[in-house]
């Protein structure tokens, strides 16, 4: 009888185990092999989209994304891993998302326990709750790869956009190397986005900006009473308040960087950075055409304007040419415009000076291949996008979305972006 007694307290136990034991504690040391790993191969575009990765089967958008890289490493190094879920709560009755959780005790394979977690985080919480609940402001001197920026955009009609980008690494001149998801790559069941040179272009206010995870032990205490070294500061609202976007984020480089660029490098590197910028475009564009190719040119819902429509990558792309353009003006008035050789003075001349060149050389640099047989420069979407031509609504047909003369659709325009 005592037998039976024990055999079945036993597999209580086994039926209800938590999802990984925590035999480590989060300190600055494990912080630092956190920002190693995210910037090591183990971090990749692939991780969730690929058949041969144990985590196959994770459908995430931005804010899922970073929840799962925290979640994983946690995961592979026994440490405690724990989120608030003030919003889920109300569904599943789980004030925190952790690896004590035993709501997936019916799956056998750990791995799967593991997406499955990931993916029920996903349904669970989002960037609201990244920025408010589950990450803390940071001393910008501190940043390092395994941190985060968010940021939020209010659109018209009562709409916001918000974004995590994970910062996977930085490069010697203190630009990010930057890898997210969207909700477009959610659905898509796509690879994540990696991006090598990415120049931030949103303000830090209120709880976004640049962020830290918090440790599990420190959920509910207050910021005052964290331990120094891990570098909470309240610094970068302050200074995003009296600093315009290009001093702000200069600010930033200027503390992060490694060393410094020559004139000609610098100036190319913010070509290629805008460069990037509006290729990327044509997949975004793209994935919505295949959307309506797959179900019908019907209008979109809320859901799917929000994956499939342009208004936030749009503006983003549009600081970065006025970033540059800001540059650009700098360059003229100091005179260091005459410095650069004859092939980038050309490019920038073009794309923001009177000047009209007969060859295709910027063309040639960076073209924007947007249709079969068809490709721009970075000159003519940008009088494109002046001239309002382009379109961000996900029903417009490829032509209209990059500025080509046809009908726009009449569907519903749920947010709009900055520029129109």
């Amino acid at each position: 009888m005592k037998i039976l007694i024990a055999l079945l307290i036993l597999s209580t136990n086994l039926a209800h185990a938590k999802l990984w034991e925590a035999n480590n504690t989060w300190n600055m040391k494990w912080e630092q092999k956190y920002s190693e790993w995210i910037s090591s191969g183990s971090v990749h575009p692939e991780m969730f989209s690929s058949t041969n990765s144990p985590y196959y089967g994770a459908w995430l958008d931005c804010a899922d994304a970073s929840y799962a890289l925290r979640a994983i490493f946690s995961f592979e190094n026994s440490l405690p891993f724990a989120v608030e879920n003030k919003d889920g709560a109300r569904r599943s009755n789980d004030l925190l998302i952790s690896n004590e959780s035993k709501k997936f005790d019916k799956t056998k394979n750990l791995n799967k326990k593991i997406v499955r977690l990931l993916n029920f985080i996903g349904e669970s919480v989002g960037t609201e709750s990244l920025s408010k609940n589950d990450t803390f402001p940071i001393k910008l001197n501190s940043i390092k790869p395994g941190d985060l920026f968010l940021y939020k955009i209010k659109r018209r009609f009562g709409k916001t956009i918000r974004h995590s980008y994970n910062i996977k690494d930085i490069n010697f001149e203190g630009t990010f190397q930057a890898i997210y998801s969207t909700q477009a790559i959610a659905k898509e069941k796509a690879p994540m986005t990696y991006r090598k040179h990415k120049m931030f272009s949103n303000l830090p206010f209120g709880n976004w900006g640049f962020r830290r995870f918090k440790w599990p032990r420190l959920i509910g205490v207050n910021y005052q009473d964290y331990p120094e070294e891990i570098g909470f500061s309240n610094e970068q609202y302050e200074l995003a308040s009296k600093m315009k976007t290009d001093e702000f984020f200069k600010y930033v480089r200027d503390l992060i960087k490694k060393g410094d660029l020559d004139l000609e490098q610098d100036v190319k590197l913010r070509f290629n950075s805008l460069c990037e910028e509006a290729q990327s475009r044509v997949k975004y564009v793209d994935d919505a055409i295949a959307h309506m190719n797959k179900y019908g040119s019907k209008c979109m819902n809320y859901e799917n304007y929000d994956a499939y429509s342009t208004p936030a990558r749009d503006t983003q792309l549009l600081n970065v040419y006025k970033s540059f353009e800001n540059y650009y003006d700098s360059l003229v008035s100091s005179g260091d415009l005459e410095k650069l050789s004859s092939r980038m003075k050309n490019f920038l001349n073009e794309i923001y000076g009177d000047v009209d060149s007969s060859d295709n050389s910027l063309l040639a640099a960076c073209p924007i291949n947007y249709k079969a047989g068809t490709r721009i420069s970075l000159k003519t979407l940008l009088e494109r996008f002046e001239g309002g031509r382009v379109s961000s609504h996900p029903n417009d047909s490829l032509e209209v979305r990059w500025g080509e003369r046809g009908s726009r659709t009449n569907c519903k325009v749920w947010y709009q972006p900055m520029f129109e």
